[in-house]
């Protein structure tokens, strides 16, 4: 489909289809500020100005992104190491329905990284690269987390089995800088995804020039 097409299903009545098309969006590496714009100027519908919003967000850090990643001064180092983007809560293997061994409970994502564009609040990741682990602590949970991911490089593509809305699949997610990670979020890994000062304040500006002059769109009615 095309980029005009993703954007007209955003609106959908269909729940599924307006999914689809905004992951469709956010996983878009060629979408720029002009494009965003004029995505943006297109119409005022609430449901679809509501997820080119939030894709806009995740396009500009995602350039935010590439830039602290890129060092001028080490041009040879080499790639470092893998990152997905995304907070989450140990399952146990005790109290995880959908597997024996432990999983990871997704609590959010944050833009300027592939785990904005490919995970969803809530979806439980079974495996990594498809090893599970048993692991019956929340610490060597989080050390098999760290283990699968950072072996792992930014470019790699790294394979999550994933549980959402009833069904388990395979989701194949490009890895960013885990530097870049630390840089632009402070996170606990508890499901704080707070972003650095220095960084909110250029968003804030682009984000600015990309809804200069439009309306606000009319409010969301039960059932849109």
């Amino acid at each position: 489909m095309t980029q005009a097409q993703w954007v007209e299903q955003l609106a959908d009545a269909d729940y599924a289809k307006r999914a689809a098309a905004s992951a469709a969006l956010m996983r878009d590496d060629t979408l720029d500020e002009p494009a965003l714009r004029a995505m943006l100027l297109a119409d005022d519908h609430p449901e679809r100005r509501r997820r080119l919003l939030a894709i806009a967000e995740h396009h500009i850090m995602r350039g935010l992104v590439a830039e602290v990643a890129r060092d001028p001064r080490e041009p040879d180092a080499p790639p470092d190491r893998g990152a997905v983007g995304f907070s989450y809560d140990p399952l146990l293997p005790d109290n995880n329905p959908h597997g024996p061994g432990a999983g990871l409970i997704v609590l959010a994502t944050m833009p300027g990284f592939p785990g904005y564009a490919y995970l969803q609040t809530g979806d439980i990741i079974l495996a990594i690269a498809g090893r599970s682990t048993r692991s019956a602590t929340v610490t060597s949970i989080r050390n098999w987390v760290q283990l699968e991911i950072g072996r792992h490089r930014e470019g790699d593509r790294v394979t999550l089995t994933v549980h959402r809305e009833g069904e388990t699949f395979d989701v194949e997610i490009p890895c960013a800088s885990i530097t870049a990670l630390n840089e632009v979020y402070s996170t606990t890994g508890l499901g704080d995804t707070s972003r650095r000062d220095k960084y909110q304040q250029p968003l804030d500006e682009t984000m600015a020039r990309l809804t200069e002059g439009l309306p606000e769109p009319e409010a969301l009615t039960p059932g849109e």
